[in-house]
């Protein structure tokens, strides 16, 4: 799980998430922002572990496509829960 700790710094909790899982399996992350438009999802989103909610992203109302520059995941928002 990662937050904002600055305005130029990130930084990253790395207990046992699926996030941590895929950080170390792929050494490579993207980094998503909420807005005031996917508030609620970003929340529920940084709540529940994908180790407990396998679809949790779709729960989230967000989908998942391949970043082109690094070997990870781009979170997309569409729909609000």
């Amino acid at each position: 799980m990662g937050d904002q700790c600055g305005p130029k710094h990130i930084c990253f909790n790395l207990s046992p998430h699926k996030t941590t899982e895929n950080l170390e399996l792929k050494e490579a992350f993207t980094v998503s922002f909420a807005t005031k438009d996917d508030i609620v999802q970003s929340d529920y989103f940084g709540i529940v572990s994908g180790n407990d909610v396998p679809d949790k992203v779709k729960k989230a109302g967000f989908t998942i496509t391949k970043s082109p520059n690094v070997d990870s995941t781009i979170v997309k928002t569409h729909s609000l829960m």
